[in-house]
């Protein structure tokens, strides 16, 4: 049996040439919330703290240059819910983010 290869064209080995690994990955957070209060503890245990779910997709297109560039880009989706509230009440939301070491966004 004969093994047929594709050919590799110019385009093919440039679009190699410039392949970066990348990384995504969700992460859903739940908990509770209070309306005016900016104490964690204080606000789980409040009798108005109500349920909150909070799902998120971080995507970093070339972990590479994200690592080696201060100012990080990459990409972030949330979508929340408020179960008392109906379900969702947060709509998708998608942005592309700039990330600066020290900064305290992203580091």
């Amino acid at each position: 049996m004969e093994v047929k290869h594709a050919e590799n064209t110019e385009e093919d080995r440039a679009k190699l040439t410039v392949a970066r690994p990348g990384l995504r990955f969700n992460e859903v957070m739940t908990g509770m919330i209070t309306m005016g209060v900016t104490d964690p503890a204080k606000g789980y245990r409040d009798d108005a703290a109500i349920a909150m779910r909070l799902e998120a997709t971080v995507i970093i297109p070339n972990l590479p240059g994200f690592i080696k560039d201060p100012i990080h880009k990459g990409q972030w989706r949330a979508a929340g819910s408020i179960p008392v509230l109906g379900g969702d009440v947060i709509g998708l939301c998608e942005v592309l983010q700039e990330w600066q070491l020290g900064s305290g966004v992203g580091t």
